[in-house]
């Protein structure tokens, strides 16, 4: 027997799922958001191959006949109704049609004599459930007792155990394959379908039909109806005498699914009166899916929990954790190791911020102050605010805690993954160690440094950094910043100064200022 391709698609995002947790715990949480996408997709298989029967995606579905002859199967469902299914058997009386009629069995037991008048003018009689209710699909005990009421009620209106089943809404889940399978049924779908359970007018009816039905069709249509709309006409009826003379134009007549099929209509009996079934056993199937989707779920939490820690080990920026750091080229190291030696620097500086969101750029001007002892920026926009950059977070100056909410006192750590602020701390210092973890660079000559991210996290965050070390001391004269989103900042630094005595006030944090600490005065020392 044959796989189906959506049983086979299935299979492989299974597979590739279980991939994806073996390479979460071979490379740690690098790997955590695909995992995620893999889930997802598993669920959206499982959900449109339930409603998509002819996708046999749990198992063999009969969807239609062979095309040789000129045979195709008329069939009816959520019947018998005691008012329409007399008249669609008079209809296919009088052309000498057969069709199956799908029977649902609260409605066999409401009206058994009309089950019987079906079987007796040679129409297949089979099954459509026990209620019609498909939510019963999803419990293997409530749908096994639907399955087995609905024959029995069957059986006892006509003496004939289906072997025919169509599931209500063409749902098809795991625990309904088995029931059926066990019970010995066949599951039945359709090749076209008419939509006529939706209402509309019989004259569409007949044109959808017409226009998709070739030998070996098993066609849906509808002599009853279900809920609300259960004593209102199926259009079928007005639309069976066209559709009927359509198929007598085209050569082909309606025979019963069994007869299409050339299979048995109802199932055999043994020496003890009792139905034979088939093979018992579930369906690995649902396990499967939930066993995956349960690790998809308890892999990305732990997973995504690690990765925001602040500690080196849980860094989601360093997306090859444990590894050694990129080569960084001697000019490069030169030039970090020229700037370190500068206990001070002040610099003038030209903000240029190129964006999709703005018109023109955003062009700010100011006053830089570095200190490399305790590497600590002072921003001073000119006309705007005086921003302390210490620890990778940003404080408002000139303010004592005991003045600002805690949160500001704490200050803000810049937008993006953890410990993006300490790379971006790295890219004005110019920190060789922290910046090879996370950048390859390459000399462009003339002192300037193209910095490209390692790993996919940090590529998400930056595209490109270029940094300009030029001068005489050497200084950091350009920082460009082309960012994942698009977006694009240019710093460009001058009227440099090195080694100034700067205010130490203006280098505490909120809550420093506040206990009156001292320790944050800046040595007057000149240039090294």
């Amino acid at each position: 027997m044959s796989v189906s391709p959506a049983r086979i698609v299935l299979y492989c995002l299974l597979l590739l799922t279980w991939a994806l947790v073996a390479l979460v715990l071979a490379t740690g949480t690098s790997s955590w958001p695909l995992l995620p996408a893999a889930g997802l997709a598993i669920i959206v298989t499982v959900i449109l191959g339930s409603f998509n029967a002819r996708w046999q995606l749990f198992g063999p579905v009969i969807s239609r006949g062979p095309s040789e002859g000129a045979a195709v199967a008329l069939t009816f469902d959520d019947g018998p109704h005691p008012t329409y299914t007399p008249v669609v058997l008079d209809l296919l009386d009088k052309v000498g049609a057969k069709a199956t009629f799908f029977m649902v069995g609260d409605r066999v037991r409401e009206s058994p004599e009309l089950a019987r008048e079906v079987l007796e003018r040679g129409h297949q009689v089979a099954h459509h459930s026990d209620r019609h209710y498909w939510p019963v699909m999803f419990s293997r005990r409530a749908v096994v007792n639907d399955v087995v009421r609905g024959s029995d009620a069957i059986e006892l209106a006509t003496g004939r155990r289906p072997r025919f089943y169509r599931p209500p809404v063409g749902l098809v889940t795991p625990e309904l394959e088995d029931a059926v399978r066990e019970e010995g049924m066949l599951l039945a779908a359709w090749s076209v379908r008419a939509f006529d359970g939706l209402g509309g007018e019989g004259d569409a009816v007949r044109r959808r039909v017409a226009s998709k039905v070739r030998a070996g069709d098993i066609v849906l249509l509808h002599d009853g109806r279900s809920g609300m709309r259960r004593n209102v006409q199926p259009p079928a009826l007005e639309a069976l005498p066209g559709l009927l003379e359509d198929l007598e134009e085209r050569g082909l007549h309606s025979v019963t699914l069994a007869d299409l099929l050339a299979q048995p209509a109802y199932m055999e009996t043994s020496s003890t009166g009792e139905a034979t079934t088939g093979s018992r056993g579930r369906s690995w199937m649902p396990r499967a899916v939930g066993l995956t989707l349960l690790a998809v779920v308890v892999f990305t939490a732990v997973s995504a929990v690690a990765g925001v820690g602040s500690e080196p080990g849980a860094d989601r920026l360093a997306d090859a954790a444990g590894t050694a750091p990129a080569p960084l080229p001697p000019t490069f190291m030169k030039a970090a190791e020229a700037l370190s030696g500068h206990a001070t620097v002040q610099a003038r500086f030209q903000q240029t911020k190129s964006s999709a969101l703005f018109r023109e750029d955003v062009v700010r001007t100011g006053l830089l102050e570095l200190r490399n002892s305790d590497r600590r920026l002072h921003w001073s926009y000119d006309g705007g605010p005086e921003l302390l950059m210490a620890g990778g977070r940003f404080y408002p100056v000139g303010t004592g805690a005991t003045e600002l909410s805690e949160e500001s006192a704490a200050g803000f750590r810049p937008p993006g993954p953890a410990r993006f602020g300490e790379v971006m701390e790295a890219l004005f210092f110019v920190r060789a160690d922290i910046l090879s973890r996370y950048f390859e660079v390459r000399d462009l000559g003339d002192g300037a440094f193209e910095l490209s991210p390692r790993g996919p996290a940090m590529r998400g965050v930056f595209r490109r950094v270029r940094l300009v070390v030029t001068g005489a001391p050497l200084s950091l004269r350009e920082v460009t910043l082309e960012e994942g989103s698009g977006d694009r900042t240019q710093l460009i630094f001058s009227d440099v100064v090195i080694g100034q005595p700067l205010d130490g006030e203006r280098f505490k944090t909120p809550s420093e200022r506040s206990a009156g600490e001292t320790a944050g005065s800046e040595p007057r020392t000149g240039s090294r």
